[in-house]
């Protein structure tokens, strides 16, 4: 199997490989995987913790569904945010000779809606972990915190990336990038207000 990013989806393969292709020469995966790996496990954290709360919240394994459909949302991303910013390192490598839809245009597209992707899912699991810190098992609210607080620096890290892929801020893609600005700064508003005591 090929290493970094080609070599096959993140999912499939052992965590050591992500931690080696990260810390590699290639320019990815880089900031966008692993935000989209840490609201993966802040995601799965939060599904443990509503799992584990049945006795103290009646919808417990609707929010752990939720919970999961949240990681499963954000998973494919840790390896098609490598591909899409290789995508863009290749069109700006090619050219454009005006003859079909700019491909440097279209890399950039997408390398703009990944982050903004896991913007607002980070504030959604930010939401449901605050929930379950306020409703869920007292023996798991820290657990529930600190997923809330990781999902939050999630939201964090992506509306800056989506700021950065955007460009110019006169640019018609900085205002997408405006959704992951409001969907972080929504989450660490929910965030500050936890109650850690």
């Amino acid at each position: 199997m090929a290493s970094g990013w080609p070599g096959g989806d993140y999912l499939q393969r052992p965590l050591d490989e992500l931690l080696a292709d990260v810390s590699g020469n290639d320019p990815a995966p880089a900031a966008g995987s692993v935000t989209a790996a840490s609201l993966a496990l802040a995601a799965a954290l939060t599904a443990k913790v509503a799992r584990r709360s049945t006795r103290h919240v009646s919808d417990a394994g609707a929010l752990a569904d939720i919970a999961d459909a949240s990681r499963d949302r954000v998973v494919p991303l840790i390896t098609g945010d490598a591909a899409s910013y290789a995508a863009v390192l290749a069109a700006k490598r090619g050219g454009h000779d005006g003859s079909e839809p700019d491909a440097e245009t279209m890399a950039m597209a997408e390398a703009l809606r990944i982050p903004i992707e896991i913007a607002v899912v980070a504030a959604d699991v930010v939401e449901l972990a605050i929930d379950l810190a306020d409703r869920g098992n007292p023996n798991l609210r820290h657990d529930a915190i600190a997923a809330a607080d990781l999902a939050a620096q999630c939201a964090s890290v992506a509306a800056s990336l989506a700021q950065a892929n955007a460009g110019d801020p006169s640019s018609p893609r900085a205002d997408a990038a405006d959704e992951a600005v409001l969907a972080a700064a929504h989450a660490a508003r929910a965030a500050g207000g936890i109650q850690r005591g």
